[in-house]
């Protein structure tokens, strides 16, 4: 079974090679790398609506949050301890007992955390979480599986209430010592009946423990070759004393309970993940802030789009909101504006809503209906690191591959490219290549401020027979001030310089 998908066969998706650093998802935790989102991103409808309704059950119940939280931690302690009994059965042949106790005995915790879950969230609707919570309530009620319970519970009450150790060294008639070794394993703790104990607390009159004079101090416990090799002792004692049990376990029950966790082990990945995803459901709902889940559609219309990188630094009341759409009218659009007027930042939003619906997860917009890409490029001027030839030829060579691989479906982000020329040739080059997206039909978002480019709309569209129509989007400037509302219509480069010219009290002549 998976919790992420209907079944083993699934859709990839090509994501541009750098597209994780473009977009920023450090909002997702680990699962913002690369590596991650190439895993788990797909073009399966099938598995898109199987995941929404995995995240449309979380949202709605917050409590799971934190059960796929905990849930996370314990098979992670159950892969530990597995990987632990590994390298120590190359030491001897019994040495990795405890580990092995310590793995069924976490899990079991998991089997009892999923259980208790099952009976809490009744109206699930989930078919990954209703199958989830079946299987280990089937597991939970098998006879061995509550024998071996019953049996590691009692046994790990034994190991919890040893609290010291009585060590005999034998002497010679000088009193040198000869040899040592552990003598018991007690459930009481020793006292020194020093005069510290006697002002302050119970004597201890018992002489078996009353240590006379310690041997070792606490100091030695992680730098001390004496506490060192005390330790590894310690531990050899105790698995020679609890070995017999251990090997009833594990002779008779350990294989049946260690194919059991396999399912466990077997998807901690997609558990890791769901995990990393409530915790920014979480971020952005605390905020207050709008999410939805994206109906899948022909139709690319997203209201109220937000970036959620700068729900961290900016208050959620001030965090403007825009709309975006592709459509017939425009597939293909060329954002202008002033500097440090919400461009990339929008390009960012726009970037990380079709991960996140690719994902299955929800976005953070007011609502949304979306199309699924197979693939989605991201390529920003700031990002390309002069080689061998320079910067814009370095550019050239980033952007013809994405030239060459650009399909229908595919989602387009550029930022600035082409700005390290001048914007005569730089607005020839970003039209030659966007009349190629115009032809094939993909839909790409061109911020620049290369005004030439915007001018040149109208050329794109006189291709005959294109799939994608170029339009116009700019960051509007109202009186001088960025308002970070992304508007759809054409803006003159005059208009930019007026405001600015104004904004710092330049008076007209």
């Amino acid at each position: 079974m998976r919790l992420l998908s209907p079944t083993d066969k699934d859709f990839p998706v090509i994501l541009s090679q750098n597209a994780a650093e473009n977009i920023d998802f450090s909002f997702l935790g680990k699962i913002g790398q690369q590596s991650y989102l190439s895993k788990f991103l797909t073009s399966n409808p099938e598995t898109l609506r199987f995941r929404q309704t995995l995240f449309r059950d979380i949202m709605e119940n917050e409590k799971l949050i934190d059960f796929f939280d905990e849930l996370d931690k314990k098979i992670y302690d159950i892969i530990t301890f597995e990987q632990m009994g590994r390298q120590m059965r190359k030491d001897s042949e019994n040495g990795d007992l405890l580990c092995s106790f310590r793995e069924l005995k976490f899990f079991m915790d998991c089997i009892d955390l999923i259980t208790a879950a099952k009976n809490e969230y009744s109206h699930i609707t989930s078919p990954s979480l209703l199958a989830f919570f079946d299987r280990a309530k089937d597991i939970s009620s098998q006879t061995w599986y509550m024998n071996t319970k019953s049996y590691i519970n009692k046994l790990d009450e034994s190991l919890r209430e040893i609290r010291s150790i009585t060590i005999g060294i034998n002497l010679d008639a000088q009193l040198t010592p000869l040899e040592a070794g552990i003598v018991s394993i007690n459930k009481k703790t020793f006292s020194t009946n020093s005069v510290f104990d006697k002002l302050f607390s119970k004597q201890e009159k018992d002489p078996n423990f009353i240590c006379i004079s310690p041997i070792a101090s606490r100091e030695l416990k992680n730098s001390g070759v004496s506490m060192q090799i005390l330790n590894t002792k310690l531990y050899s004692a105790i698995n020679s004393i609890v070995s017999g049990a251990l090997k009833k376990i594990k002779n008779v029950l350990y294989d049946e309970t260690h194919r059991a966790a396999n399912f466990l082990i077997y998807l901690h990945d997609e558990i890791k993940f769901i995990t990393c995803a409530t915790t920014y459901i979480l971020s952005i709902k605390a905020k207050g802030l709008p999410l939805c889940i994206p109906e899948i559609s022909p139709k690319y219309e997203i209201k109220s789009l937000y970036n959620p990188n700068i729900c961290s630094y900016i208050k959620s009341a001030n965090i403007v909101k825009n709309d975006a759409t592709f459509d017939n009218d425009g597939k293909i659009f060329i954002l202008t504006g002033a500097n440090s007027g919400g461009k990339s930042v929008y390009l960012r939003a726009i970037g990380a809503a079709q991960v996140l619906f690719q994902l299955g997860l929800p976005i953070p917009a007011k609502s949304a209906k979306m199309n699924i890409c197979t693939e989605i490029f991201t390529q920003f001027g700031s990002k390309v690191t002069d080689k061998i030839g320079g910067r814009f030829e370095n550019e050239c060579k980033e952007v013809l591959k994405i030239y060459k691989e650009v399909t229908e479906n595919s989602l387009v982000l550029f930022d600035e490219l082409f700005a390290s020329t001048n914007a005569y040739e730089g607005a020839i080059i970003a039209a030659k290549v966007l009349k190629r997206f115009a032809v094939v039909g993909a839909k790409c978002l061109y911020t620049t401020h290369m005004h030439d480019l915007a001018e040149k709309i109208d050329e794109i569209n006189s291709i005959p027979n294109i799939k994608s129509h170029a339009d116009t989007l700019c960051a509007e400037i109202h009186d001088g001030v960025c308002t970070y509302k992304i508007l759809r219509k054409r803006e003159s480069a005059g208009s930019y310089a007026e405001e600015i010219f104004k904004k710092y009290g330049f008076e007209e002549i």
